[in-house]
Protein backbone atom coordinates (compact mmCIF):
# COMPACT_ATOMS: atom_id res chain seq x y z
CA UNK A 1 0.00 0.00 0.00
CA UNK A 2 1.11 3.89 -0.83
CA UNK A 3 0.98 4.45 3.12
CA UNK A 4 4.18 1.68 4.03
CA UNK A 5 5.74 2.34 0.60
CA UNK A 6 6.20 6.19 1.63
CA UNK A 7 7.69 4.94 4.82
CA UNK A 8 10.01 2.94 2.90
CA UNK A 9 11.10 5.44 1.07
CA UNK A 10 11.15 7.97 3.93
CA UNK A 11 13.56 5.16 5.69
CA UNK A 12 15.58 5.41 2.26
CA UNK A 13 15.92 9.06 1.81
CA UNK A 14 16.53 9.16 6.19
CA UNK A 15 19.60 6.36 5.35
CA UNK A 16 21.25 8.07 1.94
CA UNK A 17 19.47 11.81 1.66
CA UNK A 18 18.49 11.25 -1.74
CA UNK A 19 15.87 13.32 -3.30
CA UNK A 20 14.56 10.11 -5.47
CA UNK A 21 13.63 8.78 -1.74
CA UNK A 22 12.60 12.34 -0.42
CA UNK A 23 9.98 12.43 -3.69
CA UNK A 24 8.59 9.50 -3.80
CA UNK A 25 8.03 9.73 0.41
CA UNK A 26 5.94 12.53 -0.36
CA UNK A 27 3.71 10.95 -3.26
CA UNK A 28 3.12 7.83 -1.68
CA UNK A 29 2.29 9.93 1.68
CA UNK A 30 -0.13 12.05 -0.26
CA UNK A 31 -1.60 9.37 -2.58
CA UNK A 32 -2.41 7.32 0.67
CA UNK A 33 -3.67 10.33 2.08
CA UNK A 34 -6.26 10.98 -0.77
CA UNK A 35 -6.88 7.24 -0.67
CA UNK A 36 -7.92 7.29 2.83
CA UNK A 37 -10.41 10.34 1.83
CA UNK A 38 -11.60 8.79 -0.66
CA UNK A 39 -12.82 5.81 1.49
CA UNK A 40 -13.82 8.55 4.17
CA UNK A 41 -16.07 9.82 1.88
CA UNK A 42 -17.56 6.78 0.25
CA UNK A 43 -18.41 4.71 3.48
CA UNK A 44 -21.96 4.16 4.64
CA UNK A 45 -20.86 3.21 8.07
CA UNK A 46 -20.88 6.20 10.86
CA UNK A 47 -18.16 4.26 12.50
CA UNK A 48 -15.90 3.61 9.60
CA UNK A 49 -16.45 7.14 8.58
CA UNK A 50 -16.18 8.99 11.95
CA UNK A 51 -12.78 6.17 12.15
CA UNK A 52 -11.51 7.92 8.51
CA UNK A 53 -12.25 11.26 9.57
CA UNK A 54 -9.49 10.04 12.63
CA UNK A 55 -7.35 8.69 10.09
CA UNK A 56 -7.32 11.37 7.56
CA UNK A 57 -6.23 13.70 10.33
CA UNK A 58 -3.77 11.30 12.00
CA UNK A 59 -1.97 10.89 8.45
CA UNK A 60 -1.73 14.51 8.05
CA UNK A 61 -0.12 15.51 10.98
CA UNK A 62 2.07 12.17 10.24
CA UNK A 63 2.96 14.20 6.65
CA UNK A 64 3.55 17.24 8.71
CA UNK A 65 6.10 15.29 11.08
CA UNK A 66 7.61 13.73 8.01
CA UNK A 67 8.18 17.54 6.02
CA UNK A 68 10.15 18.64 9.53
CA UNK A 69 11.67 15.18 8.86
CA UNK A 70 13.11 16.18 5.89
CA UNK A 71 13.91 19.70 6.60
CA UNK A 72 15.83 18.20 9.72
CA UNK A 73 18.04 15.77 7.23
CA UNK A 74 19.00 17.99 4.70
CA UNK A 75 20.17 20.96 7.85
CA UNK A 76 21.72 18.36 10.03
CA UNK A 77 19.40 19.14 12.87
CA UNK A 78 20.06 17.88 15.86
CA UNK A 79 16.15 17.76 16.61
CA UNK A 80 16.09 14.36 14.21
CA UNK A 81 16.43 11.96 16.60
CA UNK A 82 13.62 13.35 18.35
CA UNK A 83 11.47 14.00 15.28
CA UNK A 84 12.42 10.31 14.30
CA UNK A 85 10.89 8.72 17.50
CA UNK A 86 7.68 11.44 17.44
CA UNK A 87 7.72 9.44 13.80
CA UNK A 88 7.38 5.96 15.22
CA UNK A 89 4.93 7.01 17.80
CA UNK A 90 2.42 8.14 14.82
CA UNK A 91 3.13 5.64 12.64
CA UNK A 92 1.59 3.35 15.37
CA UNK A 93 -0.94 4.95 15.66
CA UNK A 94 -1.84 5.07 12.26
CA UNK A 95 -1.01 1.64 11.38
CA UNK A 96 -3.81 0.67 14.96
CA UNK A 97 -6.56 2.89 13.24
CA UNK A 98 -5.47 1.27 9.75
CA UNK A 99 -6.32 -2.42 11.70
CA UNK A 100 -9.12 -1.06 13.55
CA UNK A 101 -10.86 0.30 10.16
CA UNK A 102 -10.20 -3.42 8.80
CA UNK A 103 -11.43 -4.93 11.37
CA UNK A 104 -14.69 -3.33 11.85
CA UNK A 105 -14.85 -3.60 7.52
CA UNK A 106 -13.73 -7.48 7.93
CA UNK A 107 -17.39 -7.68 10.24
CA UNK A 108 -19.40 -5.62 8.76
CA UNK A 109 -18.75 -7.74 5.37
CA UNK A 110 -18.87 -11.03 7.28
CA UNK A 111 -22.55 -9.80 8.52
CA UNK A 112 -23.70 -8.39 5.33
CA UNK A 113 -22.48 -12.30 3.74
CA UNK A 114 -24.67 -13.71 6.77
CA UNK A 115 -27.56 -11.40 5.81
CA UNK A 116 -27.27 -12.14 2.12
CA UNK A 117 -27.06 -16.03 3.07
CA UNK A 118 -30.22 -16.42 5.15
CA UNK A 119 -31.82 -14.40 2.30
CA UNK A 120 -30.90 -16.99 0.10
CA UNK A 121 -31.79 -19.73 2.37
CA UNK A 122 -35.19 -18.06 2.90
CA UNK A 123 -35.63 -17.73 -0.83
CA UNK A 124 -34.66 -21.11 -1.70
CA UNK A 125 -37.06 -22.59 1.23
CA UNK A 126 -39.50 -20.68 -0.55
CA UNK A 127 -38.97 -21.50 -3.88
CA UNK A 128 -38.71 -25.30 -2.57
CA UNK A 129 -42.71 -24.92 -0.59
CA UNK A 130 -44.20 -23.28 -4.16
CA UNK A 131 -42.60 -26.46 -5.84
CA UNK A 132 -43.67 -28.69 -3.69
CA UNK A 133 -47.51 -27.03 -3.79
CA UNK A 134 -47.45 -26.65 -7.48
CA UNK A 135 -45.88 -30.89 -7.58
CA UNK A 136 -49.04 -31.93 -5.62
CA UNK A 137 -51.58 -29.82 -7.30
CA UNK A 138 -50.27 -30.98 -10.76
CA UNK A 139 -50.67 -34.55 -9.61
CA UNK A 140 -54.16 -34.18 -7.96
CA UNK A 141 -54.84 -32.77 -11.26
CA UNK A 142 -53.53 -35.98 -12.92
CA UNK A 143 -55.37 -38.63 -10.40
CA UNK A 144 -58.50 -36.62 -10.99
CA UNK A 145 -58.34 -36.68 -14.95
CA UNK A 146 -57.14 -40.62 -14.95
CA UNK A 147 -60.35 -41.33 -12.93
CA UNK A 148 -62.40 -39.15 -14.91
CA UNK A 149 -61.34 -40.69 -18.04
CA UNK A 150 -61.13 -44.01 -16.51
CA UNK A 151 -64.53 -44.00 -15.29
CA UNK A 152 -66.09 -42.76 -18.78
CA UNK A 153 -63.91 -45.64 -20.96
CA UNK A 154 -65.18 -48.40 -18.55
CA UNK A 155 -68.67 -46.83 -19.26
CA UNK A 156 -68.99 -47.38 -22.55
CA UNK A 157 -66.82 -51.07 -21.89
CA UNK A 158 -69.89 -51.95 -19.99
CA UNK A 159 -72.24 -50.83 -22.33
CA UNK A 160 -70.41 -52.94 -25.18
CA UNK A 161 -70.12 -55.88 -22.71
CA UNK A 162 -73.98 -55.41 -22.98
CA UNK A 163 -74.33 -55.34 -26.57
CA UNK A 164 -72.00 -58.51 -26.94
CA UNK A 165 -74.79 -59.86 -24.75
CA UNK A 166 -77.68 -58.85 -27.16
CA UNK A 167 -78.25 -57.12 -24.54
CA UNK A 168 -80.06 -53.73 -25.88
CA UNK A 169 -82.35 -52.96 -22.69
CA UNK A 170 -79.30 -50.91 -20.95
CA UNK A 171 -80.17 -47.05 -20.28
CA UNK A 172 -78.11 -44.57 -22.75
CA UNK A 173 -75.27 -43.75 -22.11
CA UNK A 174 -75.00 -40.09 -20.62
CA UNK A 175 -72.61 -38.56 -23.48
CA UNK A 176 -71.05 -35.17 -21.44
CA UNK A 177 -67.99 -34.37 -24.38
CA UNK A 178 -67.32 -34.23 -27.63
CA UNK A 179 -64.09 -36.50 -27.67
CA UNK A 180 -63.23 -39.66 -29.21
CA UNK A 181 -64.90 -41.21 -26.27
CA UNK A 182 -68.01 -39.27 -26.34
CA UNK A 183 -68.17 -40.35 -30.29
CA UNK A 184 -67.44 -44.05 -29.53
CA UNK A 185 -70.87 -43.34 -27.23
CA UNK A 186 -72.97 -41.83 -29.61
CA UNK A 187 -72.13 -44.91 -31.95
CA UNK A 188 -72.98 -47.37 -29.51
CA UNK A 189 -76.47 -45.61 -29.01
CA UNK A 190 -76.87 -45.65 -32.90
CA UNK A 191 -75.91 -49.72 -32.75
CA UNK A 192 -78.65 -50.09 -30.13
Amino acid sequence: DNFHSGLANLRGFLAYGSSDYEKDTRSNLDESLNDIKKFTQESVSETTRADGVKLVKLLEDYISLVEKLITAKKTGDPQLTQLISEGRVYVKNVEDKFEEISKYQAKVLEDGAKKQSEETSATIFSVIVLSSVFVVFIILTALWYSRNLAARISRVSNELGAISQLNLATPPLKISRNDEIGDMAKSLQKMK
